[in-house]
């Protein structure tokens, strides 16, 4: 196994998606932070969040060279224009990852501490561009699913969480980034897997557990439920 050593070489990014959920950010970036793995740059993706909680909890971070916080400032009538979370990571990357392997962590999911280093080892060691990991699917504290990394995917559409995923930095600039046209609200990570897919990337399989996703009324839910999902 390889070690930190490595330097910028193995650096990693986790892109922490977060709108109107304090609770859940606050652990996911616990999450997040709790990372055995050194060179690991964390970026928390404010979407204007309305609930004040959220603002006070990120004024409260200390000053932390490896943390970049920024606030979309996105107004309520441009919101549907876009899959927010899809543009929110593309922003992130784009603008601030300094990471040659990126991580995407909604504000709803959390990560196991060696979730970081267990699959930029993989990578690195097998030459991949991309990889996932298993994932434990929880609710109301109980978990109700697993979903299995065992195997090579060649299309991972519909298959596989985006909180699973490592992707190259690479592989994220030769795709694009994610798309985030309004018509993807209830699966932009899937279209993401696509553009990859289409390009040839594989996606590699991680067999350890190593981050757990919680079911709540967020977007997907309201999008099928009928529902709008930025109310």
């Amino acid at each position: 196994m390889l070690g930190c050593e490595e330097g910028p070489v193995l650096s990693a990014t986790i892109v922490i998606t977060s709108w109107n959920n304090p609770e859940g950010l606050r652990f996911a970036y616990a999450t997040a932070k709790a990372q055995t793995w050194a060179d690991t740059q964390i970026i928390i993706a404010d979407d204007n969040s309305s609930d004040p909680r959220v603002g006070e909890y990120l004024e409260s971070l200390p000053d932390d060279k490896n943390l970049v916080v920024f606030n979309s400032g996105i107004s309520e009538e441009d919101r549907p224009k876009t899959a927010r979370y899809a543009t929110q990571i593309n922003t992130a990357v784009q603008m601030f990852a300094t990471g040659k392997y990126l991580f995407f962590l909604p504000d709803d999911d959390w990560f196991m501490p060696n979730k970081v280093e267990k699959q930029v080892n993989a990578m690195f060691v097998n030459d991949w561009d991309v990889s996932y990991s298993s994932q434990d699917v929880r609710q109301n504290g109980t978990k109700i699913a697993d979903r299995i990394a065992d195997r090579v995917l060649l299309d991972a559409y519909n298959i596989v969480d985006h909180g699973q995923v490592c992707v190259s930095r690479a592989a994220f600039d030769a795709v694009g980034g994610w798309s985030d046209d309004p018509q993807f609200w209830s699966g932009a990570d899937a279209y993401f897997w696509l553009r990859l897919t289409d390009k040839g990337y594989k996606f590699h399989p991680v067999v350890d557990v190593l981050c757990t996703k919680t079911v709540r009324d967020g977007v997907q839910n309201k999008i099928f439920s009928g529902r709008k999902p930025w109310l």
